[in-house]
């Protein structure tokens, strides 16, 4: 129990050092596929990932100021400069740092006033087990891209 606690505190003061982080619903099928699209669109490897339902991400979230409870995993979240993203704000910030063109919807986006993006924003999230279900449990990412991923040893 104290050894898994140790193995938490490590991994979280880890990647506080290598942010930008996207937290994303792990048991999500939409989520796992924006993740992977911006993997393929991440050619310099920029970002990093952690699940909501992992210890270490929540614990990572909570010393930013946000704690995430299960009714709450509806929304990507981005750690940037210290500075806690979510939503439409989050997914425009991740476009920015992607492979062109899609940094320019992050300035389309930036035209359209926050309570539409998050509307449409919040639509998506209430709909997006129903439209592509969800796993079983979190995704376990493959070995090229494991490096990449925050997880607690005990998850």
């Amino acid at each position: 129990q104290m050894s898994g606690k140790i193995t938490t505190n490590v991994i979280v003061q880890a990647a506080k050092r290598m942010q930008p982080i996207i937290f994303f619903d792990g048991v999500c099928k939409f989520c796992n596929r924006s993740v992977d699209f911006v993997i393929r669109n991440d050619p310099i490897s920029r970002f990093r990932f952690g699940m909501l339902q992992d210890q270490s991400s929540r614990q990572i979230l909570q010393e930013h100021g946000l704690t995430v409870m299960p009714e709450q995993m509806n929304s990507v979240v981005l750690l940037k400069n210290d500075r806690v993203l979510q939503k439409s704000d989050a997914a425009l910030e991740i476009a920015k740092d992607l492979r062109m063109p899609w940094p320019s919807l992050y300035y389309i986006g930036k035209l359209c006033p926050r309570f539409i993006r998050d509307s449409v924003y919040d639509f998506v999230g209430a709909n997006r087990y129903r439209w592509m279900g969800k796993y079983d449990s979190c995704r376990r990412p493959s070995k090229e891209v494991s490096a990449r991923f925050i997880e607690s040893s005990s998850n």
